[in-house]
């Protein structure tokens, strides 16, 4: 069947020791991704921790997009905490399933930015496996220079709060782009491997 995006969403302003509540269904091979704006120190779902990857900070801008994970998070419905050092941060989630949890996360990280304002922005990486999916998070300065991901891009959700920040998925895709007016952009991208298949691409 594929991989299946089971269930997602946001939350703004969530300060050291605030929490959202999360249902994730029974299904098998499991994958959280939580990615927050600015800065939190620590994230844990339940009692289980998440380990966390850097995206590029915006140019000109202190703001960064951090990407955290966790393989196999338990069912049901528990809170994610946040542990916040100073200020606030802002919160997109989202779980997978038949997603191959034994190689680690982000395989085939890669991140971009742009050196200045621009009408967009793009990563590539090269998928490993067959049945992957692309799964990239892109922060920007103006929500209003905000128009949406590519060609062939499934947007997962979206915040434009203070600032766009959005993320979107592509099965099998090793482009990913985001559109919009004049801008400073970041982007990261990452592949998510199909559980169900261990075959590399010829």
């Amino acid at each position: 069947m594929g991989i299946l995006l089971q269930t997602s969403g946001k939350a703004f302003g969530i300060g050291n020791g605030g929490t959202v509540s999360v249902t994730i269904p029974s299904a098998p091979r499991l994958a959280m991704f939580v990615y927050t704006q600015d800065a939190a120190t620590a994230i844990t779902w339940g009692s289980q921790s998440l380990g966390s990857k850097t995206q590029v900070a915006y140019p000109g801008d202190a703001t960064t997009g951090d990407l955290w994970y966790l393989a196999n998070p338990t069912t049901g419905t528990q809170n994610l905490t946040f542990t916040v050092s100073s200020g606030t941060v802002n919160v997109l989630y989202a779980v997978f399933s038949d997603v191959d949890t034994t190689l680690g996360f982000p395989l085939s990280f890669q991140g971009n930015a742009t050196p200045g304002f621009a009408t967009g922005v793009g990563v590539t990486i090269s998928p490993q496996y067959s049945g992957s999916w692309t799964i990239d998070f892109v922060g920007l300065s103006s929500p209003a220079a905000y128009a949406g991901p590519g060609a062939g891009q499934t947007l997962i959700t979206s915040l434009d709060y203070s600032s766009g920040f959005s993320w979107s998925y592509k099965p099998g895709a090793s482009v990913m782009t985001w559109g919009g007016t004049s801008a400073m952009w970041a982007i990261g991208a990452f592949e998510l491997k199909y559980g169900g298949d261990m075959s590399e691409v010829p």
